[in-house]
Parts: C-alpha cells; sequence; structure tokens
C-alpha cells in the first residue's frame, strides 16, 4: 500500500470523525473510525522521518510544512472544537506531529553523535523522546504524550523490520538461517 493510498484512508476517516462531531450527534462508531485517522498520520511522520533522516534540507521542508500548517490551522480547531478563535487550553494535533517528527530529528542527531557508545545513546533517545512526550502533554495537543510515543514506536517498527528484512535476506543468501534469528 502507497503512502498515497494511506493518505486518502486518513482523509476519509478524518472526514467521517469531523461529521459524526458536528452533524450526527458525536456517533461512537463514526468517532471511533476517525480515529484511525490518527494512526495513520503517526505512522506516515515516523515513515518520513525513516526516508529523509540522511536528506537534512528535506527534513528542514518537512519541520517548515508541519510548523506552517500547524500554525494556520490552530485558530480553525480553536473554532472548530471550542467554537473561539483562540484558546490556549488545547492545541491540534498537527502540533503534536510536529514534536515526534522533532523528536526522531534530534533523537537520529543524539544517535548518530554517540554512535560508539550505544548505552548513552539508547539512554539518550529515551530522555528525548520522554521530554517531546511530556512537552506535548503539557501543551495539551491532540494525542499529547501517548501521540509522540506512537510516533516513536512506528519509527522503531520502520527500523526493526527494515534491519530484520536485510538479516533475512542475508541468511537466503548465505544458507544460514541462524543469521537471521541471532540478530534480532
Amino acid at each position: 500500500m502507497t503512502a498515497f493510498i494511506l493518505k486518502l484512508i486518513a482523509m476519509a476517516a478524518m472526514l467521517i470523525d469531523h461529521v459524526a462531531f458536528w452533524l450526527v450527534n458525536n456517533n461512537n462508531v463514526m468517532r471511533n473510525i476517525g480515529r484511525v485517522a490518527f494512526i495513520v498520520y503517526a505512522f506516515l511522520i515516523a515513515e518520513s522521518y525513516y526516508h529523509l533522516r540522511e536528506k537534512p534540507d528535506h527534513l528542514r521542508s518537512h519541520v517548515l510544512k508541519l510548523l506552517i500548517l500547524s500554525t494556520l490551522s490552530e485558530p480553525l480547531h480553536d473554532q472548530y472544537i471550542l467554537l473561539k478563535w483562540t484558546d490556549w487550553k488545547s492545541q491540534n494535533t498537527i502540533l503534536m506531529l510536529l514534536i515526534g517528527f522533532v523528536a526522531l530529528i534530534l533523537v537520529g542527531w543524539w544517535e548518530d553523535k554517540n554512535a560508539l557508545n550505544h548505552v548513552i545513546a539508547r539512554k539518550g533517545a529515551v530522555i528525548i523522546c520522554f521530554i517531546a512526550a511530556i512537552s506535548a502533554h503539557f501543551l495539551q495537543t491532540g494525542y499529547g504524550f501517548g501521540g509522540v510515543v506512537m510516533i516513536v514506536l512506528f519509527y522503531v517498527y520502520l527500523q526493526r523490520a527494515d534491519s530484520f528484512n536485510f538479516c533475512c535476506c542475508q541468511s537466503l543468501l548465505t544458507g544460514n538461517r541462524r543469521d537471521c534469528l541471532s540478530r534480532n
């Protein structure tokens, strides 16, 4: 399934969620269908970082796009949810996606800087992710702490899946099944 198809699924689910919120008296079934949108967007954010991590210009561009979209959509979010043009009690989900994406960039930078010491690299990565998740929580973004954690977990999955696939291909070439199982 391509990223484009995933985006279409997420947009359709988000539309169903918004229709349920405004027109169908908060229909729980429709609202739950709408929750699929966030999961897909969180995965796409992790996948974007996974594919762009070696391209700093693309990363900056992606951050800038998310920042602009978050800033422009915030008054609309406040109007939609709280019926006010500005309110600092609740921030939109796009800001949380931005925080998650920046957390992945910082984790990548930290791991590159500490590539020789895996323990420090891992501990620093956990601290960075925790600070990002706490920030999303205190800013009261949509999905908050759990949203950032989900993005990070999707990225970890993508890293492991790639490593696992590489090892399995290597074991097929060498004929040694233990190559794949011993490294994961």
